[in-house]
């Protein structure tokens, strides 16, 4: 009788930390953390970002400026690393260029060049969404890491059950 209500206290502790565990999720990836985590910093890393002219000489002038702001927004949201050299720098700055310019590089960088559509300011302003995209990203893959991955596939069930009975209405509204 005594390891029955032994296993009945387990169960309703481990249901109350899978709730608690719901409510802390549900906080930490809302728009409003995401936006004060992310997003806020990067776009007043973007405002503070200024170029010397709205369009680029070279091709070289142009990975020089993707490289810098890329730097530039590193730095301003703490990001930064000692392990961040030049080359690699470039490197990333170029990969984001690929991945969120239509077009990639070459495309980038005729608009750096000449100015169709805005010139640095629109390759930078899409740089900003990218880099703001895989960093929402990250930050997202990091909490279900750091909170989802080492449960057992049982509480990991339970844990989405709990939270798609106590949120599926604020999900469902945000259609």
């Amino acid at each position: 009788m005594s390891e029955n209500r032994s296993q009945e206290t387990s169960g309703e502790d481990s249901a109350a930390n899978l709730e608690a565990l719901t409510d802390q999720l549900h906080e930490q990836l809302s728009e409003i953390t995401i936006v004060d985590l992310i997003k806020k910093p990067i776009n007043e890393a973007r405002l503070m970002y200024r170029m010397s002219s709205l369009n680029v000489c070279s091709e070289k002038d142009f990975i020089v400026e993707i490289a810098s702001y890329y730097e530039h927004v590193l730095c301003h949201t703490g990001r930064a690393s000692t392990d961040d050299d030049p080359e690699s720098i470039r490197q990333k700055a170029l990969a984001i260029i690929e991945k969120g310019f239509e077009g990639g590089f070459q495309s980038a960088c005729n608009e750096g060049l000449n100015r169709t559509h805005g010139g640095m300011l629109h390759v930078l302003d899409i740089m900003t969404d990218q880099i703001e995209k895989d960093m929402v990203e990250e930050y997202i893959t990091t909490v279900f890491n750091k909170y989802i991955s080492p449960m057992d596939s049982s509480d990991k069930t339970k844990l989405f059950e709990i939270f798609i009975n106590k949120y599926s209405l604020l999900i469902r509204h945000k259609k």
